[in-house]
């Protein structure tokens, strides 16, 4: 009976021993999702994180507010290089997957420049915005989808880019710099005027948080516990303490990835990393 016990006891050591050398081959073992993060690339996470942001309620309101004025406050070049690194990754990427009119999935609405969706924009304001950039022609037919979002977006995106719209990515770089930025700090501002004291590398981080998240410093419930307290520390002058706010609120974004196929996992990768770098971006400029 004893060596009838040794020799299962060794069996269950042995088997056990092979399936303990055979985790990394199971698809969501820790060593396999951790490989799997390392290979996504700036492109693929931030491409799911703009696209997300429709499928919250974060741009519910988005071109359907009073718009802010522009702001003649500066940001610093390198919170400019963060935004484009966020918005559209490179100049290269730029040229080749948004020169022409894009639809970023979900509710967004069709998207040319840096970032600038028609879907939430009104006509007078694309004219006001892109008049001096590009041709009357151009903005008749881009005139022809603002306020139009979701799947019927689409197919509007692909008939722009099949009657040739399409615009540079020097343009593109001008209205970035000259008319959405201005903008987009004049509604941080009137969200949270106290910002106005920080050096243009701070105020940029939370430009780049309003930028994604809308200047929603004053909003109520559990999902914007973290911008309103950004607010709260702005006005007392603990900026010191915004840091760790902005990386706290990756609790918003958890979910880890399974594969490639999971885009709301891979938005929440670049969400998250967003986070991370504003928050670097907002200390540097203490």
């Amino acid at each position: 009976m004893r060596n009838n016990q040794i020799i299962l006891s060794r069996r269950k050591y042995l088997e056990f021993s092979l399936a303990a050398a055979a985790l990394p081959l199971i698809p969501n073992y820790s060593f396999a999702k951790e490989s799997f993060l390392e290979s996504l690339t700036d492109e693929e996470i931030f491409d799911a994180a703009r696209a997300y942001n429709y499928k919250s309620n974060e741009y519910s309101n988005k071109g359907r507010q009073p718009r802010a004025k522009k702001s003649t406050r500066k940001i610093s070049k390198s919170a400019i290089d963060a935004l484009i690194r966020f918005e559209v990754t490179s100049e290269k990427v730029y040229n080749k997957k948004y020169m022409s009119p894009t639809w970023p999935r979900a509710e967004s609405g069709v998207t040319i420049g840096i970032g600038y969706d028609l879907g939430y924009v009104k006509y007078e304001w694309l004219k006001e915005d892109w008049n001096t950039y590009i041709d009357n022609e151009a903005i008749n037919n881009l005139s022809k989808v603002c306020g139009k979002n979701g799947e019927s977006a689409k197919q509007l995106a692909i008939n722009l880019k099949n009657i040739g719209i399409s615009i540079p990515y020097k343009t593109a770089f001008k209205v970035f710099t000259e008319v959405s930025i201005p903008y987009y700090v004049g509604s941080t501002l009137m969200a949270a005027p106290e910002a106005d004291k920080l050096s243009d590398t701070a105020l940029g981080a939370l430009v780049s948080l309003a930028y994604n998240r809308g200047p929603s410093f004053n909003n109520d419930g559990d999902r914007f516990a973290e911008m309103r307290n950004i607010r709260a520390a702005l006005i007392s002058g603990n900026y010191e303490k915004i840091p760790s706010e902005i990386r706290a609120m990756k609790r918003i974004w958890p979910k880890i990835p399974v594969d490639r196929n999971d885009m709301d996992g891979i938005a929440h990768v670049g969400l998250r990393k967003r986070r991370d770098e504003e928050a670097d971006l907002f200390q540097s400029g203490l």
